[in-house]
Parts: C-alpha cells; structure tokens; sequence
C-alpha cells in the first residue's frame, strides 16, 4: 500500500469512528454526539507527514524480520485475519402491528412498554392462576352464609320382610256354673314390602355464633386476596418492566459493544499498517490486539446478556420481543418526595393491606373456633309415612316438630387447643403487618434513592461521554503526527466505551425504579398505568355467588384476562 493512501484510509476510518461513537450513545431520548471535523492545521501537518513517509528510505533488514514475525502468527492476533462485521450477529427488524389488534390477539406483537404490560395482563399464565385463586375464595362466602340456611332431606326406606307372627288369646267361659279358662292360638304369614317415606326440615337456631363469625372471616379473607390480587398484578407489571427495559439496554450495550469492537478494529489494522512502515514498535500492535480482543469478548458477552433479557422477555410477556422496540420513559409519579412515597407506601401498599385483612381474618377464627364450647339450639320440622309388615301389616303417618339443645360438656379437649391455636395465629398475622409494612418502606425508599441517584448521573454521564467522544478524537490525531502513543488512543476509546455503558445502565435504573416506586405505592396496576385494555372486575364473581342457594356453573366466564 503507498503511504499517501494509506493516510487517506486513516482520516476516512477517522470520520468513521466519530460516526460509530456518535450513533452508539443513543438511548431512551439521549441525542446523538458529534465530535468536531478536523481543522486545517492538523490536515496540514497529516499531509506534511505523509510526504515524509512517502519520501522515507525502506524498512531496514531488522524491521522485515520483526514484520514477517508478526505476520507469520507470532503475535497473539493477525488483524489481517480478523473477521469482517457480517461474521458478528447483526440486530435484525420485526414486523408491525396492525393498529386493529387487541392485546390478547396471537398476532399481536408488542412495540412499546405499554403494549408489552397489556399484553402481560391479559395473557399472563401467573396472573391468570391469581385470578381463578381469588374466584375459589370468593365461594367462602357462600359457604359461610349456608349456616343461616335450612337443610332439607327426604330420607325413603323400602324394607321386605318374609316370616310369621302368631298371636294367643287367652279367654274365660261359664260350662255348668264353672269358670272355664280357654287358649286360642292364631298364626299369621307375611312376604309383603313395606316402606318409610318422610320429609325433614331443619334449621340451626344458634350455633354458638360460628355462623356470624364465619361471615366476617370470609368477608376479610375475600379482601385479603383481592389485595393479594393486586400484589401479583403488580409483580408481574413490575416483571414486564424489568424485562422490556433489560432487553432494550442491553441491545444499546451490544450496541456500543460492536462498535467499540468495530473501531478497535480498524485502529489495530491501521496499528499494523504502520507497523509494516516503521512507524511504531511491536509493542503498540500488541496493545492494540489486546484491547481488540478484550472488546471482542466484551461484544460476545453482550450478546449473551441480550439473549438472556429476550428470554426473560418471552417468559414474562408471551412472545419474543422486536428489535426496535421503543425506548421507554421514567413513569412520572404522583409523589414528589421521598417522604411521601414512604408514606403513601405503608398505607396504601397491597401486600400491607393483604396483611391487614389476614389479621382480621385470624381475629374472626378465634370466635368461630369458640363456637365449638358453646350450645346449640336447633329447629326441626318434619313428615314421616311408612308401612311395615314385620308385625302382620301396620301402617303410621306422623307430622312433628321439635326444637334441639346442645349443650358440649367435654369433647376431648381438642376444642380448647384450637382456640388457642387461633389466638397464637391471630398474633403472628399482626406481626406479619409490620414486617409487611417495613418491606414496604425499604422498597418504597430504596427505589426512590436509587432513582433520584440514577436521574442525578444522567446529566453528568452524558457530559462524560460528549468530552470523551472528543478527547478521543483529539488523541487519535495526535498519533498520526506522532505526539501521543498508541496506548494513549487505546485507553481514550477504552474510557468511551466505559462511559457509554455507564450512561446506558444510568438510563435504565432511571426507568425501573420509577416503576418500582409506583409498585411500592401501590399504584403500579393497569388502572393507574391507564393501560388500553379491558380491565378485570375482581368482585364480579363475588357478586354473583354470594347469594347463590344452589347452582354449579362458572359465573364469571366472560371476564377479561380468563
């Protein structure tokens, strides 16, 4: 290659680089960098260069031999032999959502974060499972009311009976003045069937009042779960969240990956270009193999880490993510400070409010399980037919009333353990709701703390990665004229590349934890994201059992997210 050539390659490899740095520090909104073209005294004294190489003698027998040493294999990486970018996986496109499909749709490919939660809360198989949990607790009301309803029962016997009966008639007569004893006997045999046919109706008076105190206690252990409802909701919004943003930073990681890979690259071939002219020593072309295959590693476990997010993405979601996803935003929060959020935290958490309701429900247990001590008063009604041919053929009819008392005297002892047993119950659920309430402010804080923190940094971030892109620039001309090493230009990109996925993971904290203090709040459901979908009613089902008397179908089919 003639050295005027070649130092036309070096300036358009040059605009290249800034190009790659430029486009690689885009994330979530953040504006494209440019550094500043070259001026005209450093091209007139890279063109004063060139005419000294093109006029210089040729290399010297000693530099030939180190060269063909290091084209020969002896060095740790041949740059001519460095595989060009189709051999390294490239970010392909997907196909776009018609604008007429729902969320829930098999077709329906999700292209912004708000398309990926709707997708989530329609379809996902965890939520799914939390919502046919709540409609089998909604049937502890019912359960709990039948204890004011009557029973009813019809029992029907049909007997046969095959034998005999015999009868004796004892009997006194007068013969001739005198008393006369006389015995009769008289024998019967039976093969007819008989039956006993009634009708039975009861209903409990008092029952200690195990009924009253079950009510309640289904009533709190309804609400708990529709809160617990909520929690899972929220987890799996949170999971969504988690996956779309991992996914869309590590592809913009893989991203500065390629392109730090890209230009290290082209400098380690330019390094050995030079190498061939005796323009710098076997230590700068091993520096600069070195750093391109750290960078080449560093690309290979960026594109791990981005199959791993899609993974995650495809478990969480339901489908694959596209390429082009959109770059979410930081949630704007409906609290300002710190205070508030941990405030509002302990309040209005659902995993606080599921605990609240546990305890209540535990309270409730004790009553009911004193129910057990208790007496009981219980009223019957009742009609009975029957035939039976055992005594020779008779017949009854009978219509009866009858009012019941139970009074337990002792039945074990069982029934005084599990009173106990539901007061030490009772207690560990209303600890449960201060452990509940300091996860609550840990979360609420912590997310807060490591927003604000990550929203701090992105400012300075940035800056780092502008005055890096132009450092960098600066450096690697000060190598063509000679005035900075090679190692120099190689740590000034290392640094960039550094920066760069300093701001990328910046941007993505900001993101999550923004959502993370709607979780904590409790605000992080599809009615407070306003999601687009139609949302699930959790007292739907509730509604149309509690009073239900009899009846086994699903009533409640009809709801979204079934």
């Amino acid at each position: 290659m003639k050295q005027k050539e070649y130092f036309t390659r070096m300036q358009s490899r040059r605009h290249r680089f800034i190009l790659f740095s430029g486009a690689s520090a885009s994330l979530l909104g953040f504006g494209v960098l440019h550094a500043a073209p070259l001026n005209e005294h450093t091209v007139s004294k890279l063109r004063d260069v060139a005419a000294l190489a093109q006029n210089a003698p040729p290399p010297s027998a000693k530099k030939l031999e180190q060269i063909n040493k290091v084209s020969s294999g002896s060095a740790q990486l041949d740059p001519e032999n460095i595989p060009d970018s189709d051999d390294i996986p490239e970010i392909e496109k997907h196909k776009i959502t018609p604008a007429n499909l729902r969320a829930d749709d098999p077709d329906f490919v999700p292209h912004n974060i708000q398309q990926a939660m709707e997708t989530a809360y329609l379809t996902n198989p965890q939520l799914r499972e939390a919502r046919a949990q709540l409609r089998a607790v909604d049937e502890a009301m019912p359960t709990a009311m039948s204890g004011w309803h009557p029973t009813i029962s019809a029992p029907i016997n049909l007997t046969y009976y095959q034998g005999s009966s015999s009868y004796k008639f004892n009997q006194q007569s007068t013969v001739n003045g005198q008393t006369v004893n006389e015995s009769t006997t008289t024998v019967h045999k039976y093969g007819d069937p008989g039956y006993n046919v009634g009708v039975v109706i009861s209903e409990p008076i008092f029952q200690g009042g195990k009924t009253v105190n079950s009510i309640k206690m289904a009533e709190n252990e309804i609400r708990a779960e529709r809160a617990h409802l909520i929690s899972i909701e929220q987890q799996v919004l949170m999971q969504v969240v988690n996956a779309y943003v991992a996914v869309v930073s590590d592809q913009q990681l893989y991203n500065v990956a390629l392109t730090n890979e890209k230009v290290l690259r082209e400098q380690t071939k330019s390094v050995f270009t030079r190498f061939r002219l005796g323009g710098v020593a076997r230590t700068d072309v091993a520096q600069s193999q070195g750093y391109l295959a750290t960078a080449t590693a560093a690309r290979q476990q960026a594109w791990g880490n981005l199959e791993a997010a899609r993974a995650t993405y495809r478990q969480v979601v339901g489908i694959s993510p596209v390429f082009d996803l959109e770059a979410p935003q930081p949630l704007v929060l409906p609290v300002k400070t710190r205070q508030e959020a941990v405030t509002l935290a302990i309040k209005n958490n659902p995993n606080v409010i599921q605990a609240q309701f546990a305890e209540a429900q535990q309270k409730n247990n004790i009553s009911v399980q004193w129910a057990t001590i208790l007496p009981k008063v219980t009223a019957s009604i009742g009609y009975n037919d029957s035939v039976n041919q055992a005594y020779g053929g008779s017949s009854y009819e009978n219509e009866y009333a009858t009012l019941g008392f139970q009074f337990p005297i002792y039945q074990g002892g069982q029934e005084y353990s599990a009173v106990r047993r539901a007061k030490q119950v009772a207690q560990g659920a209303f600890h449960e709701i201060n452990v509940q309430r300091r996860l609550a402010l840990q979360l609420a804080a912590s997310s807060w703390d490591q927003y604000q923190a990550a929203q701090d940094s992105i400012a300075s971030d940035k800056t780092a990665v502008s005055s890096y892109v132009v450092a960098l620039a600066g450096v690697e001309r000060q190598a063509l004229i000679g005035t900075a090493s090679t190692l120099s230009m190689l740590q000034q990109q290392q640094m960039l590349f550094g920066a760069q996925q300093t701001l990328i993971r910046a941007l993505a904290s900001s993101v999550t934890n923004s959502y993370s203090v709607a979780a904590a709040i409790g605000r992080l459901t599809a009615k407070d994201l306003k999601l687009a979908v139609p949302l699930y009613d959790a007292t739907d089902y509730y509604k149309k059992v509690k009073w239900l008397p009899f009846g086994v179908s699903d009533y409640s089919k009809k709801q979204p997210g079934r």
